[in-house]
């Protein structure tokens, strides 16, 4: 037997293995995953994907660590987020400017954000002590 012969069915079962796996994967917006909550910065985007009618809301506290008023972000170092299931995190927000007015990197903030579009924005911002 030579080596050749010897070594193709392996590397044809490696081969086919390694393919359907990497087609599985490639499908997986397609999965049922019930019971796992997945936030949105996660999920994973499909070109049929469409806005929800109602945008989710979460309400929290933290710290801001930056803001970029030119790109309207605001970047905070926030607490769990109960209703949406997520936890303890720094995350950049989109926000407009009349919620960043005043605010500056370190003050400690309350906020109200919206999930639009999978963006997180910023509905309401208030420094607090």
């Amino acid at each position: 037997m030579n080596t050749l012969t010897r070594w193709s069915t392996p590397a044809a079962l490696i081969l086919s293995s390694t393919l359907a796996v990497t087609a599985a994967a490639g499908n997986m917006n397609h999965m049922s995953m019930p019971g796992m909550k997945m936030a949105p910065s996660m999920a994973m985007p499909t070109s049929a994907s469409k806005p929800h009618a109602s945008a989710k809301q979460g309400r929290t506290t933290g710290k801001v660590v930056r803001i970029d008023s030119t790109a309207g972000t605001i970047t905070i170092a926030h607490h769990k987020v109960e209703g949406l299931g997520w936890p303890a995190m720094t995350r950049t927000f989109r926000a407009g400017r009349p919620e960043l007015h005043g605010i500056k990197a370190g003050n400690r903030v309350e906020f109200t954000f919206e999930i639009r579009n999978g963006s997180a924005v910023v509905t309401e911002l208030r420094k607090i002590r």
